[in-house]
């Protein structure tokens, strides 16, 4: 029992020990349902959320975005990328470090602080299985939860956090320095589509190891690779693609420069779903600038395909030929910043969302347009755009005129998702940007003035531990006053036959850090405050 005076008061802070247990819970997998209809009016001002900083180091990319990649099972938002830790909605509060995935409520948009999976590097890629009962992650890690084998691909148990052994596979980059890397994820008829930089992949049964290059599918039973559906992408990486049952097709964006030794390949490519032959005979779209060599985002919907990439363009195609439909354009305007690339495409009911980190103004371009300079003489459409716009999805119609999103960042969004109760959530370096005591880190969200919709599902429900003999109590709890309005709570080490994830420390009943440390420093105490360790 620690006690502590504060300042020429002589009330104590009184910390405790709690012993830890295990609380059975039932939890309910709600699969993913359509969407509805868009919302007539997003707020301005984003919804309160809990966000993610500090950005993790990346050796494979030199895209600085906390948050790269986002899914949703039930009323679970889950957010991926490249940040190290949990913070609350004011600069004030405590930060928490939780690597590179967490999970948030969908209504509250609160962080969910016990869903705790450990990553040890950046994630990319984030796909909800159509069941809802497997969360699949791709990105640039090696190890999750300390289960080795889990380089570049694995999936999670969605309630629980944890490896879900069922699906096993085993992605390498056998003849590179750098680890196998997952960039995108796409499950469709009992396929795990995924693309990235690697070589091989091996399956639930070691004899299935198979040699791919940067992309491939994996049966969602065993995991085993698809031997028969095999293209061959040359050079770079894949970063997007998306399955359109419809037409059978598979397409491919991202940096590379040939797909099958077929021309022109480069940047965006179109293959069957069979066997992974080139589609040839499809239009190609006219390229601004031909020496910039990279797409990001591809999304099949309907009668029409969406690009998103290099030259400041996010393209509507026509998906019977891929001839141009509409394009728009973010640009120089004097008194504006320079366009930027357009990185992340999202759903939201009958609209698609494009993040960029342009913070210019934005031209719908017509097919004559086919060079920089002719397309700087095209009328802009909009005052100065924020690194995230909206267009119907039916007919291309820019419709987020009137929408003033209220953000900020130098590298924009990354990540774009379309919840079922009608929000909008975003993800990427979106930091910069505070009024009053809230701020906005990473992950943001706008939902409809006329209020939000109702829940996808329950709330995440926190799963009894699969231990049967539970760590020790943390012992000799102490509160020390730092003389400066802060307080620091130490304890001494649990020990556990398998390991310790964490230790929870609550003021007063209330959570206030998960930690694998043995202190922490409490910024805003109040005397009479009661510490607990669990």
């Amino acid at each position: 029992m620690g006690v502590l005076g504060h300042g020429s008061d002589s009330s104590r802070y009184l910390a405790r020990i709690l012993i830890a247990l295990a609380v059975a819970v039932a939890t309910v997998l709600v699969p993913i349902g359509g969407l509805p209809q868009a919302q007539a009016e997003l707020t301005d001002l984003p919804d309160q959320t809990w966000g993610v900083v500090d950005r993790g180091r990346s050796i494979t990319t030199s895209t600085p975005a906390e948050v790269m990649a986002i899914a949703q099972i039930g009323n679970t938002i889950y957010a991926g990328g490249q940040f190290r830790t949990v913070v609350r909605r004011r600069a004030t509060d405590p930060q928490y470090s939780q690597p590179f995935l967490a999970a948030f409520d969908a209504t509250t948009g609160d962080w969910i602080d016990w869903w705790r999976p450990q990553f040890n590097g950046p994630i990319f890629a984030l796909e909800a299985s159509a069941d809802g009962s497997r969360l699949y992650v791709g990105g640039e890690f090696t190890e999750v939860n300390g289960h080795p084998g889990t380089a570049g691909l694995v999936a999670l148990d969605p309630a629980s956090g944890r490896v879900d052994h069922t699906f096993t596979p085993y992605v390498e980059s056998a003849f590179a320095a750098d680890p196998a890397i997952v960039r995108t994820l796409k499950e469709s008829e009992g396929w795990l589509y995924f693309g990235g930089n690697f070589s091989h992949a091996t399956g639930n049964d070691s004899s299935t190891r198979t040699r791919l290059w940067k992309v491939g599918r994996l049966s969602t039973t065993d995991a085993a690779p698809d031997a028969t559906w095999r293209p061959v992408v040359k050079t770079g990486s894949v970063w997007g693609l998306d399955h359109d049952p419809v037409r059978d097709r598979v397409y491919l964006v991202g940096f590379f420069e040939t797909v099958n030794n077929d021309n022109p390949t480069d940047k965006f490519a179109v293959v069957n779903d069979t066997d992974g032959d080139t589609i040839l005979g499809l239009n190609r779209f006219p390229e601004l600038t031909p020496t910039q060599d990279h797409h990001f985002e591809v999304i099949a919907h309907d009668d029409y395909v969406w690009v998103a990439g290099t030259q400041h363009l996010v393209h509507m195609l026509n998906a019977n030929d891929l001839s141009i439909n509409r394009r728009w354009f973010t640009g120089f305007e004097p008194g504006y910043h320079i366009g930027g690339d357009f990185q992340a495409l999202g759903i939201v009911g009958d609209a698609i969302f494009a993040t960029c980190h342009c913070w210019g103004v934005l031209r719908e371009l017509p097919n004559w347009v086919t060079t920089l300079s002719e397309a700087d003489d095209i009328q802009p459409l909009t005052d100065e755009v924020q690194g995230i716009m909206g267009f119907d999805l039916a007919t291309g119609d820019y419709i987020s005129g009137n929408w003033d999103p209220d953000i900020l960042g130098q590298i924009g969004g990354w990540a774009v998702h379309g919840a079922p109760d009608g929000c909008l959530w975003a993800g990427g370096d979106f930091n910069r940007r505070a009024i009053g005591d809230q701020w906005r880190n990473g992950l943001v969200r706008w939902c409809d003035d006329a209020g939000q919709g109702p829940p996808a599902g329950p709330p995440l429900q926190e799963q009894p531990s699969p231990e049967t003999n539970p760590p020790t109590v943390p012992g000799n709890v102490s509160a020390a006053d730092n003389g400066d309005g802060s307080a620091t709570i130490s304890w001494n080490a649990s020990t556990d036959d398998t390991a310790v994830a964490y230790y929870r420390v609550y003021r007063d009943g209330f959570m206030v850090s998960a930690t694998k440390s043995l202190s922490l420093t409490d910024l805003s105490p109040t005397p009479g405050d009661s510490y607990t360790v669990r």
